[in-house]
């Protein structure tokens, strides 16, 4: 569970309080609000994750299960409370940091992974994110997954996340090995030069795809979102939006990109979704996900955004076809 508490001027000084505009308790995770995403735009979604034996635990799987996401490998602990995590939002801008107890997510492991095989092969795109805050699983769990995926054929997606011990020189020679597994890298630019080194953002997608990545995309905030594939170079800009907050943006734009390519966009079109749908989310502050409809219906009213139809469903060499969407109807 996300306790996010919002609209704070400045974080307090030990011993000190500071007042917060509002505040609000919200299922969460990365995974959490990627499939939430998902499933809010049609898109055939189930999660392989773990959650606390308690209430907080139910209600994520309530959620999720309202939310149109299949929970069939979704494990509940035996001993463990869920987890939370206190988001501070920053007035203004949304911009956020984190305090947090890791708790159940302690427990997820490989051993987990292979109890729901047969999830994973139901699946065509495979995402791999947060795996810094599960502690038993981590890079090295993240690469064997990876690595089987991809011998499956199967397409595959990676939002890390921060690495809180700092990006030290093992951890980041860890994941450029497991890059050659991954079909999409999509990071923040914190993420990005972490793992690269490059502060700057298209030598960042550069270097990230020079170690193997398939495509990439580093998301920048306010500055747009910057992408490199077999076609080139894309750059998508942001919106001038109002958040409310931040948390969860980078995973609305992953779900959003994930639409895109399930109804057969290109990949620069594709970022061009994920920019909507996370332009879409961080302005509200309840009911926060887009439906396939309005996400169409906002890029409408945004010429700017507006991609050209797809002429064919999107395919890589090797995949098991196109993302499988609920709905059959264009999205523009």
């Amino acid at each position: 569970m996300d306790l996010i508490l919002r609209g704070v001027e400045r974080l307090p000084d030990w011993g000190h309080g500071v007042e917060c505009a509002d505040h609000f308790l919200t299922t969460s995770g990365q995974a959490g609000y990627l499939a939430l995403g998902l499933g809010a735009l049609g898109v055939e979604t189930e999660v392989l994750g773990n959650v606390g034996n308690d209430d907080w635990g139910a209600r994520i799987v309530t959620d999720l299960e309202h939310g149109g996401v299949g929970v069939e490998a979704v494990e509940v602990s035996a001993t463990s409370p869920t987890a939370l995590c206190v988001a501070i939002a920053r007035s203004g801008d949304g911009e956020r940091c984190f305090i947090g107890s890791m708790a159940h997510l302690g427990e997820f492991d490989n051993a987990m992974v292979e109890r729901h095989r047969a999830t994973l092969d139901r699946a065509e795109v495979v995402c791999v994110v947060g795996m810094f805050d599960l502690a038993r699983f981590g890079v090295a769990g993240a690469a064997d997954l990876l690595a089987w995926v991809r011998r499956t054929g199967k397409e595959t997606l990676l939002d890390s996340g921060g690495d809180p011990e700092g990006w030290q020189p093992e951890t980041v020679a860890a994941i450029g090995s497991l890059l050659p597994d991954v079909s999409y890298l999509v990071v923040n630019s914190f993420e990005a030069t972490g793992i690269s080194g490059e502060a700057d953002p298209w030598q960042a997608c550069a270097a990230l795809r020079a170690l193997g990545a398939g495509s990439v995309i580093v998301k920048c905030g306010a500055e747009g979102s910057y992408g490199l594939d077999d076609s080139g170079r894309h750059r998508v800009r942001a919106l001038d939006v109002r958040p409310a907050d931040a948390v969860g943006a980078g995973d609305s734009y992953d779900a959003g990109f994930l639409w895109g390519l399930s109804r057969g966009l290109s990949f620069e079109q594709a970022m061009v979704t994920g920019t909507a749908a996370a332009s879409i989310y961080v302005e509200r502050s309840h009911d926060r996900y887009p439906g396939a409809d309005e996400l169409a219906a906002f890029m409408a009213s945004h010429p700017e955004l507006a991609p050209s139809p797809a002429r064919t469903p999107y395919e890589r060499p090797g995949s098991q076809g196109p993302l499988n969407p609920k709905q059959e109807d264009s999205p523009t």
